[in-house]
């Protein structure tokens, strides 16, 4: 029987890593609940947001779309104000908050994917 236990420095090493995996772990699920109450947050004011619009606001920015389409095959409107024309027609138009709207646009995949449930919340 040995007098002196020659592993324990290697045990302790171990119990070192083991203790900084379980604060990596610590932090790492701290750092995903902050982004997805931050996402949460982000979400609710969009829709917030977007309940304060008149209804006819999709169909603007449809236009608007359309428009700046057109304009961007022609030549008279540049690639960013295209996109950013676009982005706000599909965001208009895939989060408005309202289940008609929704149907109306095709966007039910939207509800799905956000697992909101529009229709009986509103």
């Amino acid at each position: 029987m040995p007098l002196w236990n020659r592993n324990k420095g290697n045990v302790e090493t171990a119990e070192a890593r083991q203790a900084q995996g379980e604060t990596v772990l610590y932090v790492a699920r701290r750092d995903l609940e902050r982004r997805i109450v931050q996402t949460a947050m982000a979400y609710q004011t969009k829709l917030a947001e977007m309940e304060k619009w008149r209804p006819e606001s999709v169909d603007e920015f449809r236009k608007a779309a359309e428009l700046a389409d057109r304009h961007y095959r022609l030549g008279a409107v540049p690639i960013a104000t295209y996109v950013e024309l676009q982005k706000q027609y599909l965001e208009a138009a895939c989060h408005w908050p309202r289940p008609a709207a929704c149907s109306r646009y095709g966007c039910a995949g939207c509800r799905s994917a956000s697992r909101q449930p529009w229709a009986s919340s509103r």
